[in-house]
């Protein structure tokens, strides 16, 4: 038995570390976008499952018609997203495939100013696609299952007979094998929902049987959505052999990432080595901003066992994390930037080293960013030889920028993020404005930062003093911002 299962585990580590080394196979995406005229199009795909850190393949700009095409490559089908400014929608595309794409967008999306928070997404049809196209089966599953556990909902509740039922119907609409291995396995783990709905099974039984002793499908959406139905929250809920106190001890105490598997290896759910560190990853990243947990050693943890892991993608996750973790937080550097001004002129963040820099986001039709800006002139004024201003305009049309700096006549570097919604990703976006305060070294002091009316010119003067009679500014060494994100 020891030696089952000692070959089982060799099995898990080669399936862990495979598709590393599986070929790659280029994929070709064209199509149409009338709505997109001259627009970048861009081809994202996620590094991983559990931090959904994603990464750019591919980019391109539309023709004046709206044509495009993007060509990238692939070891394995791949969920990727393709992005049309702040209009976005998913696709799985499978190696050596060639996609034909039809785009459509509601035109407000395109010509109105949205809030940053709001998801928007573009439809499309994929024109020479079939009935048996991966993209085409899922959504057909989808709508199946829906519709199905609709109808039953309000019977399915305690009833395992009515359980098998449903599964049988759906096994007769969608018989497996179906000459597709993705959608097999996606079946396989997407109908694990009727087990939830019914409460037929307790949530250690559904681990056992979907996850124990299994094969890992990192790129498979059906199995992370399962994935982290089951295992959110773990160090919170455990089980009777991993009490919530050793996981705080291992974390707090020992910052040892060999001890904490071992912990969670005593959970039988858990023996399976590939699926422990997956859960360990996810649950580190969980319970970060939990003040229980000391924040330094969570990211030595992940730092060593990065160091440590015998699997590839888990160091990959590993290393996502700590970077998700840490973003945006005091002593990181700020996301670089090369922007135009209104005048056409090019500003990189490297620009403005040497004195500390305050940078807000904003639109020219935010009532708010601009009371702030009228604060901001004061500031300017006062602690301007110590402490530079800029502001990154997030209008759609660059010319808004010219004729608001016009009549506002702030006088301080205001620049127009040209598209770049990267650079929205990066300082993370979601509402206007957002004040970043950023050192001399290029480093995060305070994100989000204080804004100008909340009383940052008594913030300042901790700082900076106004000029003396020799022109001088004088500072507090000890100075520390008062309002940060992160500590």
């Amino acid at each position: 038995m020891k030696q089952s299962k000692r070959i089982l585990m060799i099995l898990f580590l080669l399936i862990g570390n495979l598709s590393i080394y599986a070929q790659l196979s280029e994929v070709e995406i064209s199509g149409k976008a009338d709505f997109a005229a001259n627009a970048e199009i861009r081809l994202l795909i996620n590094n991983d499952y559990i931090t959904y850190t994603q990464h750019e393949v591919a980019k391109t700009i539309a023709s004046t018609t709206g044509e495009f095409q993007l060509t990238t490559t692939i070891r394995e089908t791949t969920f990727a997203t393709l992005c049309i400014g702040k209009l976005r929608n998913t696709i799985y595309l499978e190696p050596e495939k060639k996609y034909q794409l039809k785009l459509y967008a509601d035109s407000a999306y395109i010509h109105e100013e949205q809030p940053l928070s709001r998801e928007l997404y573009f439809e499309y049809n994929i024109l020479n696609a079939d009935s048996t196209e991966l993209n085409a089966r899922i959504a057909n599953f989808e709508m199946f299952f829906d519709d199905l556990v609709a109808e039953n909902l309000p019977l399915l509740m305690n009833n395992p007979l009515l359980r098998d039922s449903l599964l049988q119907v759906i096994n007769q609409q969608f018989p497996t094998p179906s000459g597709n291995e993705y959608f097999d396995t996606y079946l396989h783990f997407a109908t694990a929902k009727i087990d939830f709905l019914c409460n037929s099974k307790q949530k250690a039984e559904l681990c056992n049987q979907y996850f124990k002793d299994n094969e890992v499908f990192y790129n498979n959406t059906a199995f992370i959505d399962l994935f982290h139905t089951l295992f959110t929250h773990y160090f919170y809920n455990g089980n009777k052999k991993l009490h919530f106190s050793i996981i705080l001890k291992d974390i707090n105490d020992d910052a040892n990432h060999f001890q904490l598997l071992d912990d969670m290896g005593k959970d039988p759910v858990l023996e399976n080595e590939i699926l422990r560190e997956l859960v360990m990853l996810k649950s580190l990243g969980e319970v970060y901003a939990d003040e229980q947990f000391n924040k330094n050693n969570i990211i030595s943890i992940l730092s060593n066992f990065a160091d440590n892991t015998k699997f590839a993608t888990h160091k990959q996750i590993a290393l996502n994390l700590i970077a998700q973790l840490q973003k945006l937080a005091f002593g990181q550097p700020a996301p670089d930037f090369k922007l135009k001004d209104a005048n056409g002129n090019y500003h990189a963040l490297s620009d403005f080293r040497g004195k500390y820099l305050y940078i807000q986001f904003f639109r020219t039709t935010c009532v708010d960013c601009i009371a702030e800006m009228n604060v901001i002139r004061t500031l300017k004024e006062t602690f301007g030889d110590s402490i530079s201003f800029i502001g990154i305009c997030l209008d759609e049309q660059e010319a808004k920028l010219y004729h608001f700096k016009n009549q506002y006549k702030f006088d301080w570097t205001l620049l127009h993020f040209g598209g770049d919604y990267n650079l929205i990703d990066q300082y993370d976006i979601t509402a206007l404005p957002t004040n970043i305060l950023i050192d001399r070294d290029g480093n995060i002091v305070s994100y989000p930062a204080m804004k100008p009316s909340e009383g940052l010119m008594q913030e300042f003067y901790l700082k900076f003093r106004p000029k003396d009679n020799d022109g001088h500014l004088h500072g507090d060494p000890n100075w520390q911002p008062i309002k940060r994100r992160y500590e």
